[in-house]
């Protein structure tokens, strides 16, 4: 006898008999009893499947503890009086301040060379070809290319600096769009509390990427055929497009620049080199900072491309 028997049974007649009581209580005990048996399966189900999620998560959470603790940091800090040197093992030569300290990653001269400096310091970078150095402080980064510079960032003071003394650096500053480049003798300050950003620079002419107006005190216009005696002291160049720049430097120094145009699209120079300064060292840097790779052809040609 069903459920649907019984019900019938109960609106025709009235009345259920002992037994068929019994019996739908039977078929109600028994529906109950799948229903908890198939709600006890789903919650074992549920549970399994968050144990696993769980354990997952835990996992990947201790693997990256364990990852972070394979990558620590290293700190270098000065307690003593008196300036002291630190020689690094890309055969880099750090200076720090009383009180200063020096943060590195212990996967330093790797792919990169990353630097954070509480206080003031002193580096002078050893070349290494595709490993930038780079100091950190606060509010702007220094990146350098076989160069001597100068760093402050002290914390109690309303201000940051950083002072090149040989070669040149590039300089992001956090909350700016544009880099910065610094030739000798420049100083750059931040101004912490009104954000503001200065160069302070010796000897600076600025020459148009349009409009190159050579300079020197040993300047002949009769001596015109020789390159040399009428190069400027300095070349500087304020936000040069990359293809102009390179043509002025075709003519600064008579050789062939082929570049790619398309690895030239929105790229830009801004900086300064001394008249000594070699043409394959000029190009170095100025690929460098954009990303691009320079090869020398021969001695009058050089091919300008962008990195692959």
């Amino acid at each position: 006898m069903s459920l649907e028997n019984d019900w019938e049974e109960i609106n025709e007649g009235g009345q259920l008999s002992e037994q068929d009581y019994n019996h739908i209580f039977k078929d109600i005990k028994g529906t109950i009893t799948r229903q908890r048996r198939n709600k006890n399966v789903t919650i074992y189900t549920l549970s399994t499947v968050f144990v696993s999620v769980v354990c997952f998560f835990l996992y990947a959470y201790l693997k990256s503890v364990d990852q972070q603790d394979k990558i620590a940091l290293y700190v270098f800090e000065n307690k003593t009086r008196n300036p002291k040197v630190y020689h690094l093992v890309d055969g880099s030569t750090m200076i720090l301040d009383k009180g200063a300290k020096a943060f590195f990653a212990n996967n330093y001269n790797e792919n990169y060379r990353k630097i954070y400096l509480q206080g003031s310091g002193a580096f002078t970078v050893a070349k290494k070809e595709g490993v930038p150095f780079i100091v950190y402080t606060n509010h702007f980064s220094t990146q350098a290319i076989g160069t001597a510079f100068k760093i402050k960032n002290d914390l109690n003071a309303n201000y940051e600096s950083a002072l090149l003394t040989e070669g040149i650096v590039q300089i992001q500053v956090f909350n700016a769009l544009k880099k910065r480049i610094l030739a000798i003798g420049d100083s750059l300050v931040y101004k912490r509390v009104n954000k503001d950003i200065v160069i302070h620079n010796t000897n600076k002419i600025l020459y148009s990427p349009k409009n190159i107006v050579k300079h020197s005190a040993a300047y002949n216009s009769s001596a015109s055929q020789n390159v040399a005696w009428i190069k400027p002291q300095w070349y500087a160049f304020e936000n040069a497009a990359l293809p102009d720049l390179f043509k002025r430097l075709e003519k600064i120094y008579q050789v062939h620049i082929d570049i790619d145009s398309d690895g030239m699209k929105d790229k830009y120079f801004i900086g300064r080199f001394s008249a000594t300064d070699s043409l394959t060292h000029i190009l170095k840097v100025i690929t460098s900072l954009n990303n691009l790779e320079v090869k020398q052809i021969d001695s009058k040609t050089f091919h300008i491309y962008r990195k692959p």
